[in-house]
C-alpha cells in the first residue's frame, strides 16, 4: 500500500512538471535573477524593435514570487508588462498590455 502511494506521488510529481514550458524556467537566487529572466522572456515574445525598462518602483520581492514590471515600447505603441516568477525560476504569468506580441503571452489592448 505504501509503495502505491509512494508511486503515486512521483507520477504526479512527473506529471506537473512535464507541463511546464521550459523557457519559462531559469535559475533563480534573487530579485536581480529574476528581473532578467522576465526580460529575457519579454524579448523572445516581443518583437525585435521593442525598447524594454524596468519599472523598479513597482517590481518587488513577496513570500512566493518575485513580481516584476517592465516599460515596453516601440515606434507605434507603449506598453507594460506584467510578468510573476515563482521563486524556484518559473514564469507562472506573463502579461503584456498594450503592445502587439508574438509569443504565447496572453495579452490587452
Amino acid at each position: 500500500m505504501r509503495a502505491l502511494a509512494c508511486l503515486t506521488l512521483i507520477v504526479i510529481t512527473a506529471l506537473t512538471g512535464c507541463g511546464r514550458d521550459p523557457e519559462r524556467m531559469a535559475n533563480i537566487r534573487d530579485l536581480g535573477d529574476a528581473i532578467n529572466h522576465c526580460r529575457n522572456y519579454t524579448r523572445q515574445v516581443l518583437p525585435d524593435d521593442t525598447a524594454i525598462a524596468i519599472d523598479r518602483l513597482s517590481t518587488r520581492e513577496n513570500t512566493e514570487f518575485y513580481d516584476v514590471y517592465l516599460r515596453v515600447s516601440d515606434k507605434d505603441h507603449n506598453g507594460w508588462v506584467r510578468c510573476q516568477v515563482t521563486q524556484d525560476g518559473y514564469i507562472d504569468e506573463h502579461r503584456v498590455y498594450g503592445m502587439r506580441h508574438e509569443g504565447p503571452s496572453i495579452f490587452s489592448f
